[in-house]
């Protein structure tokens, strides 16, 4: 069976052919390309709208800003332009102090640069584990050698300052190097609080680095390098950025760079060492992403166009009507704790009747982190949500659908 296939008999009965049916006519509206295609083939006409967490829609002046013929990194044009992108992206990660560097990779190989750059085999590191990218982020850091204190939490709980606070007292030694957390975890849509995670260290007077997993947050949330005194932030450009994924994005304090002296951690394409000696002329050690290149400069463009500020109320708006939309619907956020809430992504409990009766995920998932995520985005998202659920969920008697709708539409109105 195809995964198409798959997708399709996990649907109601009637809603339109399986894939691969002989005879079997589609019964809706463009869905005859699933009917007859090969196994993914599959090629939706028009735009094609994702509505996961990431990757993301990419706004049409960054499409176009990436549709460039081939040209040669090395020639004098190119330093002027790379420079000009490494000291505008200081805006996202709220830094004039630190350095930037962009790699061709993914948000992964960010958690390898802050990683590889800064311990040694063996170096202690304390981390939260309440996610699937935190999980995974353990998971590097055991196969790296190095020696991990995790605490775990409920998948849709953030950072306990309290739990951080008694890990920290207990290490008198100051054997821990570094505190690793994920700001913004995809996977449950929550948001640590960085700025308390940041007063805990500070009252324990610990002098660990702070590194953080910004992959979801940075370009979407508030983030202050500088003033939460981060040591390694990361991001990727997959997320709010609106770029396709191919860029990992890492800001470095001197603090971290000071670090990277000492570090016997093995690495080579991830040194920063190559980096620092080619981005103080404007160029490379490797061959870079072009097209991502520019589509980064003309979504960074965007976000300056629009103000900052005004980008994390944007998201916050939208969050805020998905979070009414849901409470309309009868159902329950997997982040309990309002203080948690993202808005850069809404995490939705899916009722086990769904679940059982469609095949539905335990959790839906609705993303606010793209310029093109407006009311006029999220309201089809949130809609199409409702038409899944609509007939099962009125027949149980457990959801509102068409209050939801009005509660996203009502938020986003009187927020804007």
């Amino acid at each position: 069976m195809t995964r198409w296939q798959g997708a399709l008999r996990r649907l109601p009965a009637g809603t339109f052919a399986k894939a691969g049916s002989v005879g079997q006519e589609p019964t809706c509206f463009g869905c005859r390309a699933f009917a007859t295609a090969a196994p993914y083939s599959y090629d939706p006409p028009g735009r094609n709208h994702l509505f996961v967490p990431g990757p993301v829609n990419i706004h049409s002046s960054v499409q176009q800003a990436m549709d460039r013929p081939a040209q040669n990194h090395r020639d004098p044009w190119f330093n002027p332009f790379f420079s000009s992108i490494l000291e505008d992206s200081k805006m996202l990660f709220g830094t004039s102090k630190g350095t930037t560097f962009i790699y061709p990779g993914t948000g992964t190989g960010g958690w390898e640069v802050g990683l590889t750059n800064t311990l040694s085999p063996g170096d202690k590191i304390l981390t939260f584990r309440y996610g699937q990218f935190s999980l995974l982020w353990v998971d590097m850091m055991e196969r790296l050698g190095l020696d991990v204190q995790v605490i775990d939490e409920r998948w849709g709980n953030g950072v306990d300052e309290g739990k951080l606070e008694k890990a920290l007292k207990a290490d008198t030694d100051k054997k821990i190097k570094a505190i690793a957390v994920v700001h913004n975890e995809t996977a449950t849509g929550v948001t640590s609080d960085l700025p308390k995670i940041r007063e805990t260290i500070d009252a324990c007077g610990h002098p660990a680095l702070f590194m953080v997993d910004g992959v979801s947050s940075i370009g979407a949330l508030d983030f202050q390098m500088d003033k939460w005194k981060v040591d390694i932030a990361v991001t990727g450009s997959q997320k709010a950025l609106s770029l396709p994924t191919g860029l990992a994005v890492v800001a470095v304090s001197d603090k971290a760079l000071e670090a990277r002296k000492t570090a016997k951690l093995k690495r080579v394409y991830f040194d920063l060492a190559d980096m620092i000696k080619t981005n103080k002329d404007g160029q490379v050690p490797y061959t870079p992403v072009l097209p991502l290149l520019y589509g980064m400069q003309a979504s960074m463009k965007l976000m300056k166009a629009e103000g900052f500020e005004n980008v994390i109320k944007r998201h916050h708006r939208l969050a805020e009507g998905a979070r009414k939309a849901v409470k309309g619907w009868g159902l329950e956020l997997l982040c309990k704790d309002p203080r948690w809430r993202s808005d850069a992504l809404t995490v939705i409990e899916t009722p086990k009747v769904a679940t059982a009766v469609w095949s539905l995920q335990p959790l839906q998932y609705v993303h606010h982190s793209t310029h093109c995520c407006n009311p006029d985005y999220d309201n089809p998202a949130m809609a199409t949500l409702t038409g899944q659920l609509s007939e099962l969920f009125n027949k149980q008697n457990c959801v509102k659908p068409c209050h939801a709708i009005g509660c996203l539409q009502r938020t986003a109105l009187v927020l804007l």
